[in-house]
């Protein structure tokens, strides 16, 4: 989402160790170098290779409402889970965890904010340095410890779609929609910031991964 970024920055922003090893990934999945990368190959090259899903008819007729809001700065404490697409239960874990470490804190399950972040696109970067953090917002007279971790979500404007019920295939259709769909003819373009999930229920008290309330929602910019 940052075309002025150094191919070296965007390797190790992504998990790799080499920038052969990175420029041999993107090639695979774009079919360019990064150095022959500009903004409008790169999307096309995205619509043209995202992984399919089977989409109901339904979902083709009435596409996902797409709304734009401004999300403002925010302190999150977050807790990083490695491999993440491996196994679900080191994610589950570290759910647990960080919400029980918001708690000790002195916070209020019924006040949380709580995130899901993926920090590497799975189309490129290997598998085993995946990583997904779980965030919640925090004030700033909390500190992390060693398995939380703080930083600093900039203001930010939103592309987002509303989940109120459904599973995981259901999310999968909505991230399908908004990069191979809605993002390539909207006028916008993604910010160098994760895409997240805002939880507007805990999944948890929801129905775990069967019964979601959630945002999906990409930081963008006007092209």
């Amino acid at each position: 989402a940052n075309p002025d970024m150094r191919s070296l920055d965007a390797a190790v922003a992504c998990g790799f160790t080499s920038l052969a090893g990175y420029s041999r990934a993107f090639k695979a999945r774009f079919g360019i170098s990064p150095t022959q990368w500009d903004r409008q190959t790169q999307l096309q090259q995205e619509l043209f290779n995202f992984p399919l899903i089977k989409t109901p008819q339904s979902v083709t007729q009435n596409p996902f409402n797409v709304q734009l809001r401004q999300l403002p700065a925010q302190r999150l404490a977050y807790f990083r889970v490695y491999d993440a697409y491996r196994d679900i239960k080191p994610i589950d874990d570290a759910y647990a965890y960080i919400l029980d470490w918001f708690c000790a804190q002195g916070g209020q399950l019924e006040e949380v904010v709580l995130y899901g972040m993926s920090q590497a696109d799975r189309d490129i970067t290997p598998e085993p340095l995946c990583r997904f953090d779980w965030c919640v917002q925090v004030p700033k007279s909390w500190q992390g410890n060693g398995e939380i971790s703080i930083r600093q979500l900039p203001s930010c404007w939103l592309a987002s779609i509303s989940m109120n019920g459904g599973g995981l295939e259901k999310e999968e259709q909505i991230w399908q929609y908004f990069w191979r769909d809605w993002l390539p003819n909207s006028g916008f373009e993604p910010l160098n910031l994760p895409a997240m999930e805002i939880y507007r229920r805990l999944p948890h008290q929801a129905g775990w991964w069967n019964t979601l309330y959630l945002d999906c929602a990409i930081p963008v910019t006007r092209l």
